[in-house]
């Protein structure tokens, strides 16, 4: 019975925002791994939590300060690729790429998502995996 009240409200919204967008908290396990050209390599295991938003009519996911196009909807699947550009200032100024591909079980709110970050420049790359359980956020109530 919970599965089937967040499969509706993942369908049709949360009350207080548009019926085309729903915003979730998420929370699990991230597993991430470094490596350099120089043969470097670093793995660590951390509880993860952050909040993204799907707007279905637009067919994005809106994850952090980046957009991915919705891909496919397929009986309960949602999912979402794509490629994000994030420029850094420093000494040098360097560009990350963010290269993700996010599938989400609108009847369990389970989402599974990996994200690999790549910068030319620096010879440096990451790749995160994200075993996440989602759940739509309630609205917080405006003040008069």
């Amino acid at each position: 019975m919970l599965a089937l009240a967040i499969a509706a409200t993942l369908l049709i919204g949360v009350t207080g925002y548009t019926a085309d967008k729903v915003a979730l908290s998420c929370s699990g396990t991230a597993h991430h791994v470094f490596w350099s050209l120089k043969g470097e390599r670093n793995e660590e295991n951390y509880p993860y939590q952050d909040s993204l938003t799907i707007d279905l009519d637009g067919l994005v996911v809106i994850w952090g300060s980046d957009i991915y196009p919705i891909t496919e909807i397929e009986e309960n699947l949602i999912t979402f690729k794509g490629e994000a550009v994030d420029p850094r200032e420093g000494a040098p100024p360097v560009t990350w790429n963010h290269y993700t591909l996010g599938v989400m079980d609108r009847i369990t709110g389970d989402l599974s998502l990996t994200q690999n970050d790549k910068c030319e420049v620096l010879g440096l790359s990451h790749k995160t995996t994200f075993d996440l359980h989602c759940k739509p956020v309630k609205p917080l109530t405006q003040v008069p």
